[in-house]
């Protein structure tokens, strides 16, 4: 990989066949419409990617119990660590034109599609989702009328004195809160609730301005996987059932190790 030429970079996670191959592709839209732009990518075979030189891949292991929302968290991880400004971006998404390189963004988190967490539409109906909402933000001194939830596909994360590591932190936390209790989709509650934590508002300035050159294909729906995934075999489903529940238990005790009084007080 080239040294990096500039102050904010994109990252993604890319985990199976499928992902790395879209990954590859958002890395080539970026050589196009934002030469010098570096693709951070967590993904399961870093060597894929040896012959990108926008790409600074990084190995990466499912981390969690079912699926991997909250995994995204150790894209920009890396990434915030080589450069001021990661804008997080699903591996399922394309630029269709040129990266705005002159926006000025502020510390913190900044995403374009956001309302308050209580009465987003996953959740106002959702009692078991709702509880551990409520549950969450006591643990953490929150009020959750005053949390955000927000799309968690496209966020920019900028430098906030440390903030944003903490953030991180708590993100990993608050999404193992949820696995546990076996809410595995999405993150944006977790996202909520973490900036919330450190004293961070949804920002929205420059967002529409990247979000005009991006294209998203929501490749890790359902209908989505039915269309493109052969149905399972009997001994794959028990096979991912097992996988399942060893990690599940093991993520018990893990999460009883390091933090009992968060997870089940």
């Amino acid at each position: 990989m080239n040294p990096p030429s500039k102050n904010f970079c994109f990252c993604t996670l890319a985990l199976g066949k499928r992902y790395r191959l879209m990954a590859g592709e958002l890395a080539q839209d970026l050589e196009k419409h934002s030469p010098g732009t570096t693709l951070v990518i967590c993904t399961d075979a870093p060597e894929n990617f040896k012959s990108f030189s926008n790409v600074a891949p990084y190995k990466h292991v499912q981390r969690g119990i079912h699926r991997c929302y909250h995994d995204k968290r150790f894209a920009i991880e890396k990434a915030i660590a080589q450069f001021p400004i990661v804008i997080l971006v699903d591996a399922d998404t394309r630029i269709v034109g040129d990266i705005p390189e002159d926006i000025d963004w502020q510390p913190g988190i900044t995403s374009g599609t956001t309302r308050g967490i209580l009465i987003h539409g996953g959740n106002k109906d959702h009692q078991m989702r709702l509880a551990c909402i409520w549950d969450i933000a006591k643990k953490l001194g929150l009020s959750p009328e005053q949390v955000d939830w927000t799309e968690e596909n496209f966020l920019v994360v900028t430098q906030d004195q440390g903030k944003e590591l903490e953030f991180l932190e708590l993100w990993g936390k608050i999404g193992r809160y949820f696995e546990l209790n076996h809410i595995h989709s999405g993150s944006g509650n977790a996202i909520g609730l973490a900036a919330a934590a450190v004293g961070w508002r949804f920002q929205q300035a420059g967002w529409q301005d990247i979000n005009a050159v991006r294209q998203h294909f929501y490749a890790n729906t359902e209908r989505q996987r039915a269309t493109e995934v052969p149905s399972l075999s009997f001994v794959e489903r028990l096979k991912r059932k097992l996988v399942y529940h060893s990690r599940l238990n093991r993520a018990r005790i893990v999460a009883a190790l390091n933090d009992f009084r968060f997870y089940y007080r």
